[in-house]
């Protein structure tokens, strides 16, 4: 068995950050870099007892605080009563609203901004009725 005849040491990088970084001049320092989110449907039957097939609507959330990946999913309605197409838009409307919630209820302001909106809009309106809003 021959020896090494060097004996080569590891230095550690001066600036990781830099390195990570590479050419980027802009945008955030650490990038998500998920996939993006599929909704899913598809023909289920919900258990033994139910005669019918159901549409199963699934998808997948990644938590705020950067947890692993968690998969729901909700029953939309019979197959014989809605089509693809319409368990995919009951399937999107419902996820729309689920992150309208979550956008309010983590953003309060933006509550108060469109009561604010609404309010003034009312005032906007009176004065166009009445004709005192170009004065």
């Amino acid at each position: 068995m021959k020896a090494p005849t060097e004996l080569t040491v590891r230095q550690p990088n001066p600036n990781p950050v830099r390195s990570y970084l590479g050419d980027r001049r802009e945008g955030y320092l650490f990038q998500n870099d998920r996939p993006r989110q599929k909704l899913r449907v598809a023909k289920a039957k919900p258990n033994k007892d139910e005669s019918g097939v159901w549409w199963h609507g699934a998808w997948s959330e990644y938590p705020h605080d950067a947890g692993p990946l968690v998969t729901k999913w909700k029953w939309l309605g019979r197959v014989s009563e809605m089509s693809r197409k319409q368990a995919q838009a009951s399937l999107m409307a419902a996820r729309l609203a689920t992150i309208k919630r979550q956008y309010e209820r983590d953003n309060p302001e933006a509550q108060i901004d469109r009561q604010i909106d609404r309010l003034t809009s009312r005032f906007r309106s009176a004065e166009a009725l009445l004709g005192e809003g170009d004065k």
